[in-house]
Formats: C-alpha cells, sequence, structure tokens
C-alpha cells in the first residue's frame, strides 16, 4: 500500500508535466519531505495562511456560478446555511465535497434536503477518543458549547498530526486533577495547561526544560523546576571521553587486536587511524556555564587551551589558558569545539553549513548537549569531505535515532545512546533533587524554578 501511494503522488505531482499548480488539503500536516511520498520541498500551509487561502474551499462568488450552471440559485441559502462556514486565512469558504455532492443529488432529485456528505479519515475517533479519555468538567462544557453553536478558541499547531492529537488526550487524562507533576521527554503544552486547571507544580527531570512551555506555564501561575547539578562531573567526563576517543580510537585499536590483525600484521608498529595528541591544541566550549567550566578544567589539565562563548560571563574563571571569546573567533581558532549550551530557538541549528565553513579544517566536534543544535545533514556533509575530521555525539536531533539520519552514514563519527548524564551516582542525585524541589515547593520556599 505504501509504494502505490508513493507511485501516485510520484506520478500525479512529481513527473507529471501537465500539472501547473496542485493544492493538497487535508485535516493534518503533510510533511515537507517525505520517504513516504517520495516528494519534497513541499510548500505547507495552514489555516491561519492568507496566501492561497480561498484554494482551500469554494468562495461564495464560486458557489453562486455553479448554482447559477446548474439552475438551482433557489438552493444557494440552504446551502450557505449548510456549506459555509470554513474560515481559511482572511476566507470564508464552503466545503467543496459538500456542495458538489449535494448538488449532483439535486440535479436527480429536485426534493433532496441537504445532508453531511463529507467524514473525517478517522471517521470522528479522535473526538470519540477524546470525549472517552477526558471527564473534566473543563473540557465537557467546551464540547458543550460547542454543540450549541457558540466559540472555543484554542491554539493552533502548524505541524499537528494524529499522534501529537492522540497522545495530548492521553497525558491530560493521566494527569486529571494533580496538583503536581514530573516530566523528562514528554511535552507540555499550553493545551495542557488549559485542561488540567489543578496544576501548580511541574518538575522536569533534567537540565534542560525545553519540553515544556514555561511562559504559559508561568501564566497559569504553575512552578517549573529543572534538575541542574546532578550530572555536571559525569557529562564533562564523558565529553573528554568522546574526544579521546576520536584522538585515540581506542575501542577499534583493541578490537582489531582481538581479532588477530596485530598478530598477523608484518610490522611491529600498527593502526588503524591517526592518532592526535591534544597537549598545545585549543578546546572551544560554547556554553560555559557549570558542564562547560567542568569539560575546561579538565582539557586544560591535559594541556590544552580553552576558548569560551557564552552570554553570561565569569570573569573569575578567566586564567592563563582560559578566556572569554565571541563566537565566530572561536569558530576560527579552536582544534576541538564541545557543545555546552541549551536549546532555544536562538541555538538550534547553529552548527550549520555558515558555521562550519568558518571552523579549521579537520576541527573535532563533540556535543553532549542537545542535538537539534546541529543541522545534521550539514555535519555529515562535512564529514564526508574532511572539513570536519571527527564528530563524537551523544545526542542526536530525533531520539532514539532514527534509521535515515545522515549521521549514520558519514565517516569519522561516534554517535551514542544519550547516555553522558546516567552514571549511577547521578541518577541518585538526580532523584535526590527531584524529590527536594517538590518538598521545597509545598512548603513555600521554591528551589530550581525556571520561569520566575
Amino acid at each position: 500500500m505504501a509504494m502505490l501511494i508513493r507511485n501516485i503522488f510520484d506520478q500525479a505531482f512529481k513527473t507529471n508535466d501537465s500539472l501547473y499548480f496542485a493544492v493538497l488539503t487535508g485535516c493534518l500536516r503533510v510533511a515537507k519531505e517525505s520517504i513516504f511520498t517520495g516528494l519534497n520541498n513541499l510548500k505547507t500551509f495552514s489555516v491561519t495562511t492568507v496566501r492561497f487561502d480561498e484554494y482551500f474551499g469554494f468562495t461564495d462568488e464560486e458557489v453562486k456560478e455553479m448554482l447559477e450552471y446548474y439552475e438551482l440559485d433557489n438552493r444557494y441559502i440552504e446551502i450557505k446555511n449548510w456549506y459555509n462556514g470554513y474560515h481559511f486565512g482572511n476566507a470564508e469558504v464552503y466545503c467543496p465535497w459538500d456542495v458538489i455532492s449535494y448538488c449532483d443529488e439535486l440535479m436527480d432529485d429536485p426534493s433532496m434536503e441537504p445532508k453531511d456528505y463529507w467524514s473525517n479519515t478517522s471517521n470522528n475517533d479522535v473526538i470519540r477518543h477524546f470525549i472517552k479519555k477526558l471527564d473534566n468538567g473543563l473540557t465537557k462544557s467546551e464540547l458543550e458549547a460547542l454543540l450549541a453553536g457558540e466559540t472555543v478558541v484554542r491554539e493552533i499547531y502548524e505541524d499537528l498530526t494524529y499522534n501529537r492529537l492522540y497522545d495530548t488526550i492521553d497525558l491530560i487524562a493521566r494527569i486529571g486533577d494533580a496538583q503536581a507533576v514530573y516530566t523528562n521527554k514528554t511535552p507540555l503544552t499550553r493545551d495542557v495547561f488549559d485542561a488540567c486547571t489543578n496544576l501548580r507544580f511541574v518538575g522536569v527531570l533534567a537540565t534542560g526544560y525545553n519540553v515544556v512551555d514555561i511562559k504559559a506555564a508561568k501564566e497559569k501561575k504553575i512552578a517549573v523546576t529543572n534538575i541542574p547539578t546532578y550530572g555536571t562531573a559525569a557529562v564533562a567526563q564523558f565529553a573528554i571521553a568522546l574526544l579521546l576517543e576520536l584522538c585515540h580510537h581506542i575501542g577499534e585499536h583493541s578490537a582489531s587486536v582481538l581479532r588477530g590483525e596485530w598478530s598477523r600484521s608484518q610490522d611491529w608498529c600498527y593502526w588503524n587511524y591517526p592518532l592526535v595528541e591534544l597537549a598545545g591544541k585549543t578546546m572551544g566550549i560554547i556554553g560555559f556555564g557549570r558542564i562547560g567550566q567542568e569539560t575546561g578544567r579538565i582539557a586544560q589539565a591535559l594541556g590544552m587551551k580553552v576558548l569560551a562563548y557564552d552570554e553570561v560571563k565569569y570573569p573569575d574563571r578567566e586564567n592563563e589558558t582560559c578566556h572569554y571569546t565571541d563566537l565566530d573567533t572561536l569558530l576560527c581558532e579552536s582544534d576541538v569545539i564541545s557543545l555546552h549550551c541549551p536549546l532555544f530557538p536562538a541555538t538550534q541549528g547553529m552548527i550549520n553549513r555558515k558555521t562550519i565553513a568558518r571552523m579549521k579544517t579537520g576541527v573535532l566536534l563533540i556535543n553532549c548537549s542537545r542535538g537539534p543544535l546541529v543541522v545534521e545533514e550539514d555535519l555529515s556533509e562535512a564529514l564526508n569531505s574532511g572539513k570536519v575530521a571527527g564528530a563524537a555525539l551523544d545526542v542526536v536531533s530525533t531520539e532514539p535515532i532514527r534509521e535515515d539520519n545522515p549521521l549514520l552514514a558519514a565517516k569519522n563519527v561516534i554517535i551514542t545512546p544519550h547516555i553522558a548524564w546516567a552514571p549511577k551516582e547521578s541518577r541518585i542525585r538526580l532523584m535526590q533533587i527531584a524529590v527536594d524541589n517538590l518538598r521545597c515547593f509545598i512548603e513555600g520556599r521554591p528551589q530550581n524554578v525556571v520561569n520566575l
């Protein structure tokens, strides 16, 4: 079935010389690039988009023209009452399938009364699932308001998918009337906060808190806490371990000896990869908070110089071998670049084709922070060209890693499954801090709150 749909899309859109312009409409988002459909570079629009808004349905003038053509002018009012009311961009449009179907039946039976012809692809299963899962008063009152013809305002998500819709419904049902919740990878959005009116505390079981809409939480007077210091030593240690593996490929050399390759070597000197000495080289650290500083301290112990970039500067952290600098200088002068900054809109995709071009040829890249900091297609291209000599990553853009991630086919890359944080000692500290965060909140002296 997948191949059938893919071939239809390919022949109807991608290789159809007779096609000048096409619009695909649907309840939910069609990906801009899709292996499933075989298409790429699709321009997507939502119900908020003004451009092409009238293409999502029939305009009032188009309906009048159709009715005049079929000599059904006398049906205009009832057709408008039944099938008008969809709002796209700045345009009010009619549901085209309903209008066409009703006109077609009127041609056979002029006494035919209007009815619903359009059924969504889930057969209204989303609505049934919503009603079944949710039993809080707010949701019921909203549904009753809609049935009564009133209006309920909700935020529009440009990339809405059925999975996201179901996940949000299930999440709201799971939270229910709880006043406090903990989360790690599960997103808590404005819709969740709107529905869960008893919620007063969110504990993020990590340092990064981008999974939570902290602005919406603040508006709702919901405290959001994180775990800022549980894994500082472990993550810094892991970042240096990744760097040493890039420099020496210890695992691969050990494996080759165990395979008997050294025993069979004609030369006493034997290695499979170039070996790199770090002393005297420069490490650039982007994000010089606790973990960045600890990574820098270890790097200096190895004889490296450290260039640090961060919007917040602590002059007392500088010394003879560690200095703050601007991002461009860091990119140009570093032999190794290690990422330790949080994921914000301003930092997302900061390692890209343009920033890589400013780096030294042969640079090494370490990322133990957040996968979306890196544009993976650009890094893969740089690895394969040799611009970047090696990359060691504990994080990727989508986790678990997708099978089509371009880094899986790149040269000189090490990828670990987001484990830098995970030593037993770190996990014990994490749980202790998480409990303390909630205890302190209950006692009226909140700590580690990120949305004050």
